[in-house]
C-alpha cells in the first residue's frame, strides 16, 4: 500500500512514534475515504447494488462490466489505414 510509505518519510521530520502513529490513522483513514467517495459514485451504487443481490443469491459474479456509448474523438496518434492484401492465386 502506498500509505505505508508515509512512514519513511514522516522519520525524517518528526520522532518515531509519532510518525508510526501518524502513519496508522492514514492507512485506516484511507480505506474509510475511499468508501466515502464510493458512496458518492451513482454508478458504483447500481453496481453495488445488483452484486449484493447476486451474493445473497449464491451466485458469485465474474466481472461487472458497464458499457456506454463514446461520443469523442482519437486522442492523438497517427491516422491508421489498412492496405488491402493482393489477391493469392
Amino acid at each position: 500500500m502506498g500509505t505505508l510509505l508515509i512512514l519513511p518519510v514522516l522519520l525524517f521530520f518528526i520522532p518515531w512514534f509519532v510518525a508510526v502513529q501518524t502513519t496508522l490513522c492514514v492507512f485506516l483513514g484511507y480505506f474509510h475515504f475511499r468508501q466515502w467517495l464510493l458512496r458518492r459514485n451513482p454508478r458504483y451504487q447500481s453496481a453495488d447494488g445488483r452484486i449484493v443481490a447476486w451474493r445473497l443469491a449464491r451466485a458469485r459474479p465474474i466481472l461487472a462490466i458497464q458499457l456506454v456509448t463514446w461520443h469523442g474523438e482519437l486522442l492523438g496518434g497517427p491516422s491508421m489505414s489498412v492496405a488491402p492484401l493482393p489477391d493469392e492465386e
